[in-house]
């Protein structure tokens, strides 16, 4: 298996809307909203593939706020077929490469709790998992 990563380029919409399809089937958005997203100066994708197939991306963001600064990890998303490989830590890899090129001195990611495949991922690349416990508080706009 030959995994290479590249960084997310105009147009890549459709690549990012085929993981998620397989992986949490949450994007809403229209191609053209998911590419203005990606393409957004705050906002940093990773996309692997294997052996020429789209295999997962990773998306962070830049958080700067009176107690935080450093970045966000948006979401790790790899295909159930991928699974296994390094292709999440290789994702990983580069999300905190980029943000250490940026001067972050921390990255952070949000999982959901049920979210094996993802907390796997984070453990497996050291991450430590907080003791503290948060309520998210959404509301739509």
């Amino acid at each position: 298996m030959n995994v290479t990563i590249r960084d997310y380029i105009k147009g890549d919409f459709y690549i990012i809307k085929e993981i998620d399809r397989e992986t949490f089937n949450e994007c809403t958005l229209s191609d053209f909203e998911t590419d203005q997203t990606a393409m957004y100066s705050e906002n940093k994708i990773y996309i692997a593939f294997s052996d020429n197939e789209p295999a997962g991306f990773v998306s962070i963001l830049k958080a700067k706020t009176l107690h935080y600064d450093g970045f966000w990890i948006d979401l790790l998303a790899v295909k159930p077929k991928f699974r296994g490989n390094g292709i999440s830590g290789n994702l990983l890899d580069k999300a905190m490469e980029y943000a250490k090129s940026k001067g972050a001195d921390i990255i952070t990611a949000l999982v959901r709790e049920n979210n094996s495949a993802s907390n796997s991922s984070f453990e497996k690349n050291n991450f430590e998992k907080s003791t503290d416990f948060f309520s998210i508080y959404s509301k739509k706009l």
